[in-house]
């Protein structure tokens, strides 16, 4: 079983998955926890459709995440992509905890904004 998935079974982060975390990702971890606990990671559900696009805030702007694929950080890009010298940037990791925790925004809007709201993270 996935580290996420044992978060989302038992709903916390409990000491040695606190502390394989932090020795994987060391500061990323960090970011990962500081970003949700700010309340940095946001879901938009398109209704009625339910389609959902994961945002979340980082230092400088806000990044597109699909979870466990995508970022559009450049840290991604750079050290995941080209580097290959991570598997995720913090932005996914927060994404992905906030998601196995709950912990997000939910934002519901209609579907006949998600064609815009896409065009604007995309272009």
């Amino acid at each position: 079983m996935s580290v996420i998935a044992r978060i989302r079974q038992s709903a916390n982060i409990n000491g040695e998955t606190n502390t394989w975390l932090r020795t994987k990702y060391g500061d990323k971890y960090s970011r990962a926890l500081e970003t949700m606990a700010r309340g940095g990671v946001k879901l938009y559900r398109f209704m009625p459709s339910t389609r959902t696009i994961w945002i979340v805030e980082g230092h400088e702007r806000d990044y597109l995440v699909i979870p466990f694929i995508y970022c559009d950080c450049e840290d991604f890009y750079l050290n995941v992509v080209i580097r290959r010298k991570d598997d995720i940037c913090y932005h996914m990791l927060a994404q992905a905890l906030a998601d196995a925790l709950g912990s997000y925004t939910l934002v519901e809007l209609p579907d006949e904004l998600y064609e815009r709201f896409l065009e604007e993270w995309l272009f």
